[in-house]
């Protein structure tokens, strides 16, 4: 009977191992697909996006703070409010 549980147990592990494999693939894939043609910037987080890295930053200050961010992701930015997406250009020119 003891046998038969830890075999049962073995065989739901792999179970959610390879269910837990296969939607990491597909979230990646997903992700992969929606940034290709998306300008580089900070990474981003489920739900937050790329709010962490405005660290605190409001509205006109969310523009100064972009500017730092240019600096390293170049005269295109695009970023995630949230799960909203945004993109700023720098430069017209």
């Amino acid at each position: 009977m003891v046998q038969l549980f830890h075999e049962a147990m073995a065989v739901l592990y792999v179970f959610l191992l390879t269910l837990l494999a296969v939607l990491a693939l597909l979230a990646a894939r997903r992700h992969l697909a929606e940034s290709r043609d998306f300008p580089p910037g900070p990474p981003r987080f489920p739900l937050v996006g790329s709010l962490p890295f405005t660290r605190g930053a409001v509205g006109s200050r969310l523009v100064i703070k972009s500017t730092g961010l240019a600096d390293a992701y170049g005269k295109m930015l695009g970023y995630f409010l949230g799960r909203i997406r945004s993109v700023t250009r720098f430069n017209l020119s």
